[in-house]
């Protein structure tokens, strides 16, 4: 059997992880809370080191052995720390609350296929980690170029995940929006909001709050656009203008969505040390289980069905 690879690991995990996030938000608070911080403890180190980079680069700015020279240069600071702790906590909650909305809108399937796709797509541009630039390592001081090197790979990648998700996620959400013949505005959205709102349990109170609010934006986003494209274009005739409507709502998407591939960036980071750490152990699993001689497991299944009859049959005999 060949040995699972880094980049399939990566995305079992990635997979996994958001699907389990995805079931418990807005059901169960408790947990859900606990894989919040489980993601933002994973995006932490990922999003610190760019911090640390940061200062790196501010320290050139002051002469050395200077107060601000001598503070810049420090790593780990618990400046740097409360700031990657904030960023990671508030990028967590936003890619859970985005990929609970991408699920009630487009469905599981469709979060699968996008956890699935991008997950194994932007492997290899994250395991790279810099962009590289001749121009730069001819001009730049070595820890400017390399700290512009990675921060541009960064927004290059995540700029990528956002356009490509945007073209898909605004197509069907404008032709559903116009399939419906809806008169959505900004003056009636709330309404649309209130029949699509989370329904409370006894365990749910704050996913549900943060979700509702979430929806009222979505409404608030389609309303936006049907009104913004029906100052051009008469009501009756908009369905004639589909492209119209879809590049207002893609490039709302894209504002929404660049958070979120920004968190999805850091998470996968996050987690490239431990998938590789786990690497070992899966294939040593993959092995055990191609040694297991699944057709004696199958002949013996059988045979218990052969006895199984046989015994039934002595019984009816015996009635």
């Amino acid at each position: 059997m060949k040995s699972i690879s880094a980049r399939n690991l990566l995305a079992v995990i990635m997979i996994m992880f958001l699907f389990i996030q995805n079931y418990f938000f807005t059901s169960i608070d408790n947990v859900s809370f606990i894989l919040v911080f489980v993601s933002t403890f994973i995006m932490y180190f990922a999003i610190s080191k760019y911090q640390n980079n940061n200062k790196k680069v501010l320290k050139m700015y002051f002469k050395e052995g200077g107060v601000f020279h001598a503070f810049f240069n420090k790593e780990n600071t618990i400046l740097i720390k409360f700031l990657s702790l904030i960023m990671s906590f508030v990028l967590s909650f936003l890619l859970v609350i985005i990929l609970r909305g991408i699920s009630q809108n487009h469905g599981n399937i469709a979060l699968f296929l996008i956890i699935t796709v991008i997950s194994m797509s932007i492997f290899s541009f994250i395991t790279d980690n810099t962009t590289k630039s001749e121009t730069m390592k001819e001009n730049l001081q070595e820890d400017l170029g390399n700290h512009a090197s990675e921060f541009l790979h960064l927004i290059l990648v995540a700029f990528i995940l956002t356009f490509v998700l945007s073209l898909i996620l605004s197509a069907r959400d404008t032709f559903d929006f116009l399939q419906a013949n809806s008169n959505l505005s900004v003056y009636n959205f709330m309404d649309r909001a209130e029949g699509e709102q989370i329904v409370k349990n006894n365990y749910n109170d704050i996913s549900r709050k943060l979700m509702n609010f979430y929806i009222i934006m979505e409404n608030f986003k389609m309303a936006f656009a049907n009104n913004f494209v029906e100052v051009f274009i008469k009501p009756e005739n908009k369905e004639k203008y589909f492209y119209v409507f879809y590049l207002c709502v893609f490039f709302l998407n894209m504002m929404k969505l660049f958070g979120f591939s920004i968190a999805f960036v850091f998470l996968q980071k996050g987690l490239i040390g431990f998938s590789q750490k786990l690497l070992p152990y899966a294939n040593k699993l993959l092995v055990k289980i191609d040694e297991v001689d699944w057709k004696k497991f199958m002949f013996w299944k059988k045979e218990d069905n052969k006895n199984s009859n046989k015994k039934e049959k002595n019984d009816e005999k015996v009635d």
